[in-house]
């Protein structure tokens, strides 16, 4: 997929989450109007460098949108209500079989609670902008077989378990977006036509550090961060042919 295939998804994708914040801050955001970059060719380096900066500077704009905080405080509360909610139930189940048998049981009607946290996660995702990405299906499957283990083990620190799960709900939502980078860098490598495949990616995961750093800044010039990336994009590809 090129760079401007991968621009127009991501502006669909992220023009979401941008709808989502300016529903709740109308009158501190102004919607961008972005438009679509040509096809790049490898012959033409004014036309490669419009969608890399398109790209870049898409993406910068999403990664500046997300909440993470409330997204690991709302699964925080998931995880914790659902493993006291479940303790409680499998309780009832001990009081009439074995600890081995209640844990059999249990992992019949976790599915329940599997499905249920997938349907929160998701909603949890796009509310807060980040990558929709995961695989939340799986992931509450797991969660759920932790929660019954260390339930069945006696340990009953909720909130420390819905701390534990939630961090795990973070780490594996940040490696969906630091994949988006990684593959916006390995698209940019192909373009400029240098180095390898893998220094690209290390060059994209790079180039989204360098966007996060920036979130905590009150007003960031998303535009001129795509042109700085631009640059720095030149210079690798420069270096990495000398090479």
């Amino acid at each position: 997929m090129n760079l401007a295939l991968i621009f127009k998804f991501i502006f669909i994708t992220s023009g979401i989450t941008l709808a989502i914040h300016l529903g709740e801050e109308p009158d501190s955001v102004q919607p961008t109007v972005v438009m679509d970059a040509p096809t790049p060719t490898a012959l033409d380096l004014d036309e490669i460098d419009t969608p890399i900066f398109k790209v870049a500077s898409t993406l910068g704009l999403a990664e500046y949108y997300c909440y993470w905080p409330r997204f690991r405080f709302g699964a925080i509360m998931l995880m914790t209500d659902t493993a006291i909610e479940m303790n409680g139930q499998i309780e009832k189940i001990r009081e009439s079989v074995s600890d081995e048998d209640a844990f059999k049981v249990a992992g019949e009607f976790a599915g329940l609670h599997a499905d249920k946290l997938t349907a929160e996660l998701s909603k949890m995702t796009v509310a807060n902008g980040l990558d929709s990405s995961a695989d939340w299906a799986f992931f509450s499957q797991s969660a759920c077989s932790q929660m019954i283990q260390r339930i069945i083990d006696g340990e009953d620190n909720w909130p420390h378990m819905g701390q534990v799960l939630a961090d795990q709900a973070v780490a594996l939502v940040r490696e969906g977006q630091d994949r988006k980078w990684a593959e916006f860098g390995e698209d940019v490598g192909t373009s400029l036509q240098s180095g390898t495949s893998t220094q690209w990616r290390q060059w994209g995961r790079q180039v989204g550090l360098q966007a996060r750093a920036r979130v905590a800044e009150p007003k960031v010039d998303w535009e001129q961060f795509g042109r700085d990336i631009v640059q720095q994009a030149r210079w690798m590809a420069a270096r990495l042919k000398d090479d």
